[in-house]
């Protein structure tokens, strides 16, 4: 597979799960994993499994994340392997009313995905994925 279409294929998947987000339907949300992937969220805690990655969103749903909405700002991908990519992806949620020890403002959060899709034979799928909060303080590398 040439990288345009691979390219063409991520972002599919990335729309695809963004679209299942806002449908809050955790079930195929959640088939954008592998079976045996790994899932570490915003406060660090550790899922292995597909099954434990959707108990995951499932709970979140039922509550917290029951109104909320997911946009990606952007995304990069980068092929390790024509059938293995680092993909970043930029995102915003409105409507979350946040958490003790996790406040948001105005219901808007905003981090970044860290993914490493595979090319399996049912297309793409997240293998391994780290999410994490951008924090409102200043990046330092960043011009002012």
């Amino acid at each position: 597979m040439d990288s345009a279409t691979a390219l063409k294929e991520i972002d599919a998947v990335l729309a695809s799960a963004a679209e299942r987000w806002n449908r809050h339907d955790t079930a195929t949300y959640a088939a954008h994993w592998m079976e045996d992937a790994t899932f570490v969220n915003v406060v660090g805690m550790h899922r292995e499994g597909r099954k434990r990655i959707q108990a995951e969103f499932d709970y979140l749903h039922a509550g917290r994340f029951k109104d909320s909405t997911f946009v990606i700002l952007k995304r990069t991908v980068r092929f390790l392997k024509p059938d293995v990519a680092a993909v970043n992806v930029w995102w915003e949620m409105q409507n979350d009313p946040g958490a003790p020890g996790h406040p948001v403002e105005n219901g808007v959060r905003r981090g970044v995905f860290t993914h490493v899709m595979l090319l399996t034979p049912d297309g793409w799928r997240f293998a391994a994925s780290q999410n994490t909060d951008i924090l409102p303080i200043p990046d330092f590398l960043q011009p002012a």
